[in-house]
């Protein structure tokens, strides 16, 4: 039965970071773009596990409820620029529950979640965000939540990517 949708995975060895495994998509007589080495993704879904982890450390349960609605943020470690996520589709202005927020890997959702249900303040849990990719050793140096910048799967499992980065290494 041939898939739907096609993907992209890479295995690394946590502790050093080898690449144990890679790869970039179901068939290559279907498509012959490497999704690993080739296709330009955005970082934030692969990072919004660690907000909700946060969040449910916090004691927010899986059918607690979180808005979808537009936020913009302030700027964060002295930037200058206020922040506007938007979701994939465009769409927002839901309720839904932490766990559907996740399924369906809602931006606006996820920011909530930074701005209050983390912490009191979006830089507070940005930080709450970083011990724990540091202490789950999953990056040394670790991005802003949601989509910074694009980077290829390949590349974005092997080094940090940039603007708001936590160094404790």
């Amino acid at each position: 039965m041939r898939p739907v949708v096609q993907g992209a995975v890479v295995v690394l060895e946590n502790k050093t970071g080898r690449i144990l495994a890679m790869s970039g998509g179901f068939s290559y007589p279907l498509s012959q773009l490497n999704r690993v080495s080739q296709a330009i993704r955005q970082p934030g879904s692969a990072i919004k596990p660690l907000s909700y982890l946060a969040a449910l450390g916090k004691g927010l349960q899986p059918n607690t409820l979180v808005t979808d609605e537009p936020i913009t943020l302030p700027p964060i470690g002295g930037g200058r620029d206020y922040w506007t996520p938007k979701n994939y589709d465009g769409g927002s202005g839901n309720t839904l529950t932490l766990r559907r927020a996740l399924e369906n890997s809602r931006n606006l959702a996820t920011v909530h979640l930074l701005d209050g249900g983390i912490e009191k303040k979006p830089e507070r849990s940005l930080n709450r965000l970083c011990d724990l990719a540091v202490e789950a050793q999953i990056l040394p140096r670790m991005c802003a939540v949601l989509s910074v910048r694009a980077r290829r799967p390949a590349g974005a499992a092997a080094r940090s990517c940039g603007v708001l980065c936590c160094d404790r290494e």
